[in-house]
């Protein structure tokens, strides 16, 4: 009877550490806009549903990246659910951000709130950057003001 209260205790235990990540990314409300140069990203998460619409070059259409939204301790994977292509003409920077939209059915990314309105992003993908984004809303559930 004692192994069997150590094994449902661990399994309760395993249950919560998988639905973690899961329950605290559904707490998402967050938006943002991001520039540089010619390029501009927008993005937003509700409820577990992250969206990113990527304009790679200045009146060329854009790309649509949706997914869900899993946050743990500052890391975020998103498991993307669908991408779109909306651009009118090859450029080398459509051809960047297709390839980046269909290299992997997930991403993962560092996302540190370092101001009430700001966050430090790091992902590796497609090479390793470091991003200040201003951002309003909650990273995740547990998402406390810097």
């Amino acid at each position: 009877m004692k192994h069997s209260k150590l094994i449902l205790i661990a399994f309760i235990a395993f249950v919560g550490l998988l639905l973690f990540p899961i329950i605290n990314g559904f707490g998402c409300d967050f938006s943002f806009k991001y520039m540089i140069g010619d390029r501009e990203e927008f993005g937003s998460c509700k409820l577990g549903q992250y969206t990113l619409i990527d304009y790679p070059d200045k009146d060329n259409g854009y790309t649509v990246l949706n997914g869900w939204y899993f946050n743990i301790f500052n890391n975020a994977v998103i498991v993307v659910t669908s991408h779109e292509d909306h651009t009118k003409k090859m450029t080398p920077e459509v051809m960047s951000a297709i390839n980046v939209l269909n290299q992997r059915s997930w991403y993962q990314m560092s996302m540190k709130q370092i101001s009430p309105a700001h966050m430090a992003v790091y992902t590796n993908t497609p090479s390793d950057t470091m991003k200040v984004i201003q951002y309003k809303g909650k990273l995740s559930l547990l998402n406390k003001d810097a």
